[in-house]
């Protein structure tokens, strides 16, 4: 039977802390922006701390639920899911040509975050009902690497390479620490690479963000 859990005030003051990190950059990298469009420096920084303290109370929330009452809704949410990445390629808002967001009158959101929630879900579920067989390729590592790669793919359309890498590099994480064979890793990595090369030189401003890294003084 589920059970009342206490929280865990350590995860949560490692995620609060990472929050606030990201608060600063926020604010570091929007002010100027602001000021000059909307004549008030702190406009991105009260919409992201009011965000943030919303995520917080979320997450405190959640964290007193046993994990075990969500398992009936990972498969229903997968399938939502993958239907709004679906629907964002020929409906979601367009802009700066990617198509990324769903709007229904003032509400809009971003169904890549909704995916990243439910393959979380199901990573944790899957793993933890197949643990015994993770070493097995086919059994173990195949599914999980087939649902992300799907994802993935769909998020690449929008075209989101960020997130779609980032979702990727989440999930390889959990199955390493899950007992993955680094061998099997280390081929669907060599295998992925010329797909992320070939995305990468196919966008000219994923290029010059690059080279804007290995050389930020240019």
């Amino acid at each position: 039977m589920p059970r009342k859990v206490s929280p865990d005030y350590f995860l949560f003051l490692v995620v609060a802390g990472l929050l606030g990190f990201g608060v600063v950059m926020v604010y570091s990298a929007s002010a100027i922006l602001a000021t000059d469009r909307f004549h008030d420096t702190y406009f991105f920084l009260k919409k992201q701390c009011f965000w943030a303290a919303l995520g917080l109370a979320v997450l405190w929330a959640v964290m007193g639920v046993d994990f075990r009452r969500w398992r009936p809704i990972v498969l229903p949410l997968l399938v939502v899911a993958v239907a709004l990445l679906l629907l964002v390629l020929p409906l979601g808002q367009e802009i700066n040509g990617t198509r990324r967001w769903l709007r229904w009158g003032p509400i809009s959101f971003q169904p890549t975050e909704l995916a990243k929630l439910a393959l979380v879900l199901y990573l944790a579920d899957f793993l933890a009902r197949r643990r015994d067989v993770i070493v097995s390729f086919w059994r173990g590592f195949l599914p999980p690497l087939v649902v992300t790669g799907g994802m993935a793919a769909l998020i690449l359309r929008q075209p989101d390479l960020g997130s779609s890498v980032a979702l990727v590099a989440v999930v390889g994480c959990v199955l390493f620490v899950a007992g993955a064979r680094l061998w099997h890793m280390a081929v669907v990595g060599a295998a992925a690479l010329p797909v992320i090369v070939m995305a990468v030189a196919g966008a000219s401003y994923r290029l010059r963000r690059v080279f804007a890294f290995l050389d930020p003084w240019a």
